[in-house]
């Protein structure tokens, strides 16, 4: 691939990823693309081709690919760039200064939610993550504890310390309030 399109490519699955989206998503996504383009299909570092939907080698070749660039690009090579980033720029500005906006943390988790990012933090799963923020809502915020409520559970996550897992109880919250 030509570096423009590899680099527009990277970009379009960051995005993808970034945004929230599951691997089902971005699979379909890759092969629609490569349906909609199928003169611009590598079948190997030295053989290009034309992408053949029904060929279950071209499907797997395109899942081989995208798995790739998520696994070595977006999570190793483009992470670590916005960690030793965020760790300079914490060096010179302080902590709380990146908090509003840490690129790295929106890339390592997959997400720009901060709720989402909190849970996953605290021990959750993307998925799981994903599916109690589509689920939920926030009781109560405090300067430490954040109180979620999803069907029937609360699930009270600590703010400040990121290895700590969360605590969940039988659902405490009525109406609006706590």
């Amino acid at each position: 691939m030509e570096k423009e399109s590899l680099r527009t490519w990277y970009a379009v699955i960051l995005c993808q990823w970034m945004e929230g989206n599951g691997l089902n998503f971005i699979m379909k996504a890759a092969l629609k693309h490569h349906r909609d383009n199928p003169e611009d299909f590598w079948i190997n570092r030295y053989t290009k081709g034309v992408y053949d939907d029904t060929s279950l080698i071209h499907r797997n070749i395109v899942f081989a690919d995208t798995l790739e660039v998520i696994e070595n690009v977006i999570l190793f090579s483009i992470s670590n760039y916005f960690l030793r980033f965020s760790n300079e720029f914490r060096r010179i500005k302080g902590d709380d200064e990146l908090d509003a906006n840490n690129w790295y943390e929106y890339v390592e988790y997959g997400t720009t939610n901060p709720l989402t990012i909190l849970l996953q933090r605290n021990g959750f799963s993307r998925e799981s993550a994903r599916f109690i923020k589509r689920k939920s809502r926030v009781c109560r915020e405090g300067r430490q504890h954040r109180k979620v409520e999803t069907e029937g559970l609360v699930i009270k996550v600590r703010e400040n310390q990121r290895r700590e897992r969360s605590r969940i109880h039988p659902a405490e919250c009525s109406g609006n309030l706590c």
